[in-house]
């Protein structure tokens, strides 16, 4: 399936768009009761419309890493009786801190990161279909946890599938097994990596 990116792009298809058809549509809810969830999410979208009331500028947020903070989260945490220090929705949490500018940016860093792993697989790169899974796992599991955030695994193995230098980018350096020997004990052997000096 890796040889085909054309079938690699439909199976990142359906399984986006199954996901999104479930938790956001309503279309297949016999599925997330079969897991146990219903159609709150667990209580998930309660949280998604106390917080979006609590929303500060749309094109700014309320700042890096700032929503939670002061009298927002005593807000939360006292009206409505949650303790939660996250909106259990990574695009939601990006809006929050950083508004739709936030949003944009992160859109373009996943379809950098999409064009990164799709390239990576062209090339047959070792590590491609290991980026694929990092970069799918982080867009399906921000949907419902805030993934997008500084220190979590997630966001971490995100950023090494975004990143990754595709081969054809790295310079082709021939590195010797070994350097050659000395024709006597007191010469230097001068590395080509080294600068030579008289």
């Amino acid at each position: 399936v890796a040889r085909k990116p054309a079938s690699v792009q439909l199976l990142l298809m359906i399984a986006v768009g199954c996901t999104v058809s479930a938790l956001f549509l309503g279309i297949g809810g016999g599925a997330l009761k079969m897991m146990g969830r219903n159609s709150t999410l667990t209580g998930r979208t309660d949280i998604w419309n106390i917080v979006l009331g609590l929303a500060g500028n749309p094109f700014f947020g309320t700042g890096f890493e700032s929503f939670w903070l002061g009298d927002r989260l005593l807000s939360v945490w006292r009206d409505y009786g949650l303790h939660i220090q996250e909106a259990h929705n990574g695009y939601l949490e990006v809006y929050l801190n950083l508004g739709w500018i936030g949003v944009a940016l992160l859109g373009a860093l996943i379809v950098m990161a999409y064009l990164n792993v799709m390239r990576a697989l062209r090339e047959k790169q070792e590590t491609a279909s290991l980026m694929l899974s990092f970069l799918l796992a982080a867009v399906l599991y921000s949907f419902t946890e805030a993934g997008f955030r500084m220190m979590s695994p997630i966001w971490t193995a995100f950023l090494l599938a975004a990143t990754t230098v595709p081969k054809g980018l790295v310079p082709n350096v021939s590195i010797p097994d070994r350097l050659p020997a000395p024709e006597d004990e007191g010469t230097l052997i001068s590395s080509p990596y080294e600068p030579e000096f008289d």
